[in-house]
């Protein structure tokens, strides 16, 4: 037999190791059935294993969109048949700003759940008590990992969420990463590189690496000012571009790239608006 020929056909054979073959025996069947309830607005067909991307310039909503999709998610469907229409999930929050804010988040989600149960017949409506008891109980599905320092700590995180996981320590449906470019200007001071190849990088290298293989829905927020700064291509399967029309507060929402809404942000909401462009001419 020819030696190059035999080399040549060892280099070929694809070799997995046992943790890689568990993880997918492990996950294959995962689904996450409701998830397209998510955003029916924003992220419609969502699915396991997409990549969101929300950008925009400072103060045109992007916290307030993570905030609305961490309630959404980690608040029960139906709790002591009392339908709160959240979605169940267990979500991790990565913050490399180091700003999230626990009583922010749960004075969102009572707001929510205000909203929700006023639609309940006067006479069944849970007392604040209850609601202080779901807010408890959805706050468990919820787990925070804050990126201290340097973007190298990223791949930390995410090499230990994968063994968790691969170890049933934890069980993940959404990972969000709040300002992906926190460390960007520390990095290219190094190496320089645009902010789309360095967003390419840091998801593949340190987040995509370990979760690929988990059917684990990803969305991360970037700062980005006006419309620079291209999607990178073929990675992200839903784009949300925020941005200031700077007219009467107006915002602008594109979806895809295709699809245009305006926005106004009244306190924490945001609120859907008629609007054309042309006014401005």
């Amino acid at each position: 037999m020819d030696p190059d020929c035999s080399s040549s056909s060892l280099n070929d054979i694809k070799m997995e190791s046992g943790l890689d073959l568990f993880s997918k025996f492990n996950n294959k069947s995962k689904q996450i059935s409701n998830i397209e309830e998510l955003d029916r607005k924003l992220l419609l067909n969502l699915h396991a294993n997409s990549i969101v991307e929300i950008s925009g310039a400072s103060r045109t909503g992007k916290s307030i969109l993570v905030l609305k999709y961490i309630t959404k998610s980690i608040l029960p469907i139906i709790y002591q048949n009392i339908k709160i229409e959240g979605l169940a999930l267990n979500v991790l929050l990565v913050d490399m700003e180091l700003k999230f804010n626990v009583r922010i988040l749960m004075e969102e989600m009572e707001y929510y759940l205000k909203q929700c149960l006023d639609k309940e017949p006067e006479e069944s409506k849970p007392n604040h008590h209850l609601i202080s008891k779901i807010i408890q109980d959805s706050l468990s599905r919820l787990h925070v990992s804050y990126c201290h320092s340097t973007s190298d700590n990223l791949a930390l995180i995410f090499q230990n969420v994968e063994t968790r996981i691969l170890s049933k320590q934890l069980n993940l449906d959404i990972v969000i990463i709040e300002n992906l470019l926190n460390f960007y200007f520390e990095d290219v001071s190094v190496q320089i590189c645009s902010i789309p190849k360095y967003v390419h990088k840091l998801l593949t290298q340190c987040v995509l690496k370990y979760l690929k293989k988990f059917n684990i829905i990803l969305i991360y927020t970037r700062y980005i000012e006006h419309s620079r700064g291209r999607i990178p291509s073929g990675l992200v399967t839903h784009s949300v571009q925020l941005t200031n029309i700077n007219y009467n507060r107006i915002h602008k929402c594109l979806v895809n790239c295709e699809q245009v809404m305006y926005y106004r942000i009244e306190g924490q909401e945001i609120v859907w608006t008629e609007f054309n462009e042309a006014q401005l001419e």
